[in-house]
């Protein structure tokens, strides 16, 4: 069975900046989208906690929930057509198969808006990163190397 791949698009903000939330922390940060396609990042670094995970697990519920709405939609077309693949050949023997209506597709809509986010610098990683302002005076983690300075 070959693999089968979707694709997602996460909206940005005015910015061009995207949102992730930390597994450990609950934190909500933003970074930006030209300067993370551009990365060869396999962790992300949290700038709130400071731990480090894989990408996906930095995802928001909405994108999750998008995603996991592609599968579904997938997988009952793939069983519907099975289905009406088999009414059809069951329609010269005594034994019929009814395929019943095309399950409809659902897939929610992903909305950015602009909000109190901030833009800070690391020099470390000549990064862009959005956080709180309180987070920005505190200081935060680099998130592609984790450093704090």
């Amino acid at each position: 069975m070959s693999d089968i791949k979707f694709s997602i698009n996460i909206p940005t903000d005015s910015d061009n900046f995207f949102k992730l939330r930390c597994p450990y922390c609950s934190g909500i940060f933003k970074l930006s989208s030209e300067e993370f396609q551009a990365s060869e990042v396999i962790n992300l670094y949290c700038p709130k906690c400071g731990l480090t995970g894989e990408i996906p697990l930095f995802y928001t519920d909405a994108v999750i929930d998008k995603a996991l709405s592609i599968g579904q939609n997938y997988a009952e077309e793939m069983i519907y057509n099975i289905f009406k693949d088999l009414e059809k050949k069951s329609k010269r023997s005594s034994f019929k198969i009814k395929a019943g209506k095309k399950p409809k597709s659902y897939e929610p809509e992903i909305y950015e808006i602009d909000d109190s986010l901030v833009i800070t610098e690391k020099h470390c990683c000549k990064s862009r990163i959005k956080v709180t302002e309180l987070d920005k005076w505190i200081g935060i983690y680099c998130s592609y190397c984790g450093r704090n300075n």
